[in-house]
C-alpha cells in the first residue's frame, strides 16, 4: 500500500506537526499540530513525462531521482527534502519515544525554517510519481508477458509436433533394425541351405 492510501485511511485531514521554539532551555511540553486536508497536500505531476520515462527498455534500473525529476518534482530552495529529513531523524525513529521524537521535530522545524507541510507534500508527490511510474511499467510488462505467453504456447505446440516427429523417426529406425535382423536371419538360413546343397553336389574330399 502506498503512502497516499495509508493517509486516506486516517481520514480527509492530517494533523501536521508544527514548529515551536524551545523555551527556557527545555523541550516543548506537548506536540503542536495543524489540520491540513490531503487535497491541499497533493501536487499535480507531469504524468506524460513519467510515462515516457517508463517506456525506456531499462525501466527497472532507472533511479528514483530520475523519476521524480521527470514528474516535475523540484528540490526546494532551502534544500530540505523528505529523504534528507529521513536521514537526519532516522536514529530517532528507531530509538526515541515517538512523542519525544515529534517534540524534537518541532524544534528542528523552527531552527531550519522548514514546514512539515512542505515535507509531507514532497513525500506525497514522490509517492504519487512512483505509483504512476509503476502503473506504466506494469502495463508494459503485462503486454510483454502476454506476447511471451503466446510465443511460449507456439513453442510448446512446435515442441509437441517435434516430439511426435521424434517418436515417428525412432519407431521407423527401430522397425528398420527389426526388419534388417529378420532379413539377416533369412539370409543366414538361405546361405546354410545352399552351402549344404553345394556340399552334396561336390566332392572335394581326397
Amino acid at each position: 500500500m502506498g503512502l497516499l492510501a495509508k493517509l486516506k485511511e486516517l481520514g480527509c485531514q492530517l494533523k501536521l506537526v508544527q514548529s515551536v521554539e524551545r523555551t527556557a532551555a527545555r523541550m516543548p511540553t506537548k506536540v503542536a499540530t495543524k489540520a491540513v486536508t490531503i487535497k491541499e497536500l497533493m501536487t499535480e505531476l507531469h504524468a506524460e513525462n513519467v510515462k515516457l520515462l517508463a517506456e525506456s527498455p531499462v525501466e527497472l534500473t532507472i533511479e528514483f531521482g530520475k523519476i521524480f525529476e521527470s514528474a516535475g518534482i523540484k528540490i526546494p530552495n532551502h534544500g530540505w527534502t523528505i529523504e534528507k529529513f529521513i536521514k537526519v531523524f532516522q536514529s530517532k525513529y528507531q530509538t526515541a519515544d515517538v512523542n519525544e521524537a515529534k517534540k524534537s521535530v518541532q524544534l528542528w522545524l523552527s531552527e531550519t525554517n522548514v514546514s512539515a507541510e512542505e515535507l509531507v507534500r514532497d513525500a506525497l508527490a514522490k509517492d504519487q510519481a512512483l505509483d504512476a511510474y509503476e502503473e506504466f511499467v506494469l502495463k508494459k510488462m503485462n503486454s510483454r508477458s502476454q506476447t511471451r505467453q503466446e510465443r511460449i504456447a507456439e513453442i510448446a505446440k512446435e515442441m509437441d509436433k517435434m516430439k511426435q516427429e521424434l517418436l515417428r523417426l525412432e519407431h521407423q529406425m527401430q522397425q528398420e533394425q527389426d526388419d534388417a535382423g529378420k532379413w539377416q536371419s533369412r539370409k543366414k538360413s538361405y546361405e546354410q541351405d545352399i552351402t549344404r546343397a553345394v556340399d552334396l553336389l561336390t566332392n572335394n574330399t581326397q
